[in-house]
């Protein structure tokens, strides 16, 4: 029954004022004294129907900045109105090509850098009239990146200066030189203020547009936060305030896969694993650790754990350490222990200086090879390494480059010598189209020494370098691989890929050098649990034939939590 009383009410209140209504609403048509050619006129853009004659007003001032794009600079409309039209008899007014503009108060080292201007003196420009809007929008963005980002410019003292040349003043209203005070987080409040700072958001500067642009380009390298929206900026008669809206988002990854291979010597099926843990930001500081584990179900593992601890003191230094052990069945074990000082240059580079400690046994009690023996080395390492990330999930990264070069030397049984050890590692997935995709990968590892001991070369092999081939079981002084990948995404959560690996090895104890060759296919899937990725490999080993006996699954699950 109120319901009924309201609707009522609402009825009887706007059935009456329903005609006023419709009277208010008038139509709006423009007519020419002096005719502008036909095309001009269709392109005009203004309301056909306004309320009132106010209406037809603020119609009038957009249609005069439309036609001043055309040259049309001294306008005038009269307004007449009927029962129910509204019409602004205009005069246009002469047309002009050109603008000559003195320009007393610009910067003269920021005239020769205008491309808009077609000839240049030292007290005036010419510029052709469609241009001017691209002029005014490079001053006031100039100006804006020089901390002044409230300046416009006016056009005064109109005059004709010819038959298709105008004549004006081109006036700067400039605005005070303003510095950052203060940057208002909001949402991710606890978002680490040290990466926030060598992202660009410094307090205290001047303030400066560009700086802020590239800021918020650089905040989308952080693995750990997102931008919700982009910054905004509040400008007060004292100073200006950013807004950063930005939201926590969870890093830690988990990822593992499982091989099958064939045993060469029993021709039974073979198990491989890998597990890769990756913690990032728990603590809101920036913070990492890593735990890797692997095992190629041949006696054979690898355990690594790596921290670092990013701006200490507030500082742009941080600090990182690892530790790796391996063992190989009951031939030999190897210990690294690395601690490194590393300097954050801003949110993508990082490069460092370190001590690494190397120390190996020797499990068998009977071997006097002097290609295996019990050793310790010492290094300085110098490092560099660069991230560029995507918002893909599938493709979180889009460029990863490592470097490292350490000095040092080795102590064994037959006495010390120097040594150099480098590792380059480096990928970068290039986007074709929106279907389109290739991923090219390259790692180098190279130890220079004047003898080598087995247990002191690296090792390839496996799905995180030459796919189609044992993990770690080839031993090389020297190797440099190429990954490559055709990717063709099906739909935005799922790509098949091609699969055609390539590299080259030295072995200078056993006076090997081959090349290496792998071919095959594979697929990746986003799912509820994270990103399933399938690669099916055939290492082929140079001067061998293809056998399906190389053949390698792996299977791996790549989880975001």
């Amino acid at each position: 029954m109120i319901r009924i009383l309201i609707l009522f009410f609402v009825l009887n209140i706007y059935t009456p004022l329903s005609p006023l209504l419709r009277a208010q609403t008038k139509t709006l048509q423009l007519q020419f004294t002096d005719t502008i050619p036909a095309d001009l006129q269709d392109q005009l853009e203004y309301p056909i129907l306004v309320l009132d004659s106010l209406g037809a007003l603020e119609a009038r001032d957009s249609v005069n900045k439309q036609l001043q794009r055309w040259g049309y600079f001294q306008p005038s409309a009269n307004l007449q109105q009927n029962a129910d039209t509204l019409i602004l008899n205009y005069r246009p007014g002469p047309s002009y090509r050109y603008l000559l503009l003195r320009h007393p108060q610009l910067d003269p080292e920021l005239i020769p850098k205008l491309s808009t201007l077609e000839r240049i003196d030292s007290t005036h420009f010419v510029i052709s009239t469609p241009l001017l809007p691209e002029l005014l929008e490079t001053l006031t963005r100039r100006d804006a990146q020089r901390g002044r980002p409230l300046s416009s410019y006016q056009l005064q003292q109109l005059s004709p200066a010819g038959k298709d040349t105008l004549s004006a003043l081109l006036i700067a209203q400039r605005d005070q030189n303003r510095l950052l005070d203060s940057v208002v987080i909001k949402g991710y409040t606890q978002a680490p203020q040290s990466f926030l700072r060598k992202a660009g958001l410094r307090t205290g500067y001047p303030f400066n547009q560009r700086t802020i642009e590239r800021a918020d380009r650089n905040l989308l390298q952080l693995p750990f936060l997102k931008t919700v929206k982009p910054s905004e900026l509040l400008f007060t008669e004292s100073g200006s305030q950013l807004y950063l809206y930005l939201e926590k988002v969870n890093r830690n990854s988990f990822s593992g896969f499982l091989g099958f291979s064939t045993d060469e010597e029993t021709n039974n099926l073979r198990l491989d694993g890998y597990l890769d843990l990756v913690l990032i930001n728990n603590l809101n500081f920036g913070e990492e650790l890593e735990i890797n584990y692997k095992s190629d179900g041949n006696d054979q593992q690898n355990f690594r754990v790596r921290t670092a601890l990013p701006f200490l003191l507030k500082t742009p230094l941080g600090l990182a350490g690892e530790l790796r052990l391996f063992r190989k069945d009951s031939t030999f074990s190897t210990a690294q222990l690395q601690a490194e000082l590393f300097y954050q240059i801003n949110t993508s580079w990082r490069t460092g200086v370190g001590y690494s400690s190397n120390t190996s046994s020797n499990l068998l009690e009977n071997n006097t090879s002097a290609e295996l023996s019990s050793y310790d080395a010492r290094f300085l390492t110098l490092t560099a390494a660069h991230t560029r990330l995507t918002s893909d999930y599938l493709d979180p990264v889009r460029t990863r480059f490592e470097a490292e070069i350490a000095l040092g030397s080795r102590s064994a049984q037959d006495g010390e010598e120097d040594q150099i050890r480098f590792r380059e590692s480096v990928h970068h997935l290039f986007t074709l189209n929106a279907k389109n995709r290739v991923f090219l990968r390259n790692e180098t590892v190279y130890l220079a020494s004047d003898t080598y001991l087995t247990n002191e070369l690296f090792r390839i092999g496996g799905i995180n370098s030459i796919r189609g081939f044992t993990e770690n079981s080839i031993f090389v002084n020297l190797s440099t691989y190429f990954n490559t990948e055709y990717r063709y995404l099906l739909n935005p959560d799922l790509y098949v890929h091609s699969i055609f690996d390539a590299g080259y090895f030295e072995n200078a104890i056993l006076d090997q050098r081959e090349r290496l060759f792998a071919f095959g296919f594979g697929a990746a899937l986003n799912t509820r649990s994270g990103v399933l990725k399938i690669n099916i490999a055939n290492g082929i080993p140079q001067g061998e034939a293809v056998s399906f006996q190389n053949i390698r699954i792996h299977i791996s699950l790549f989880t975001v939590f």
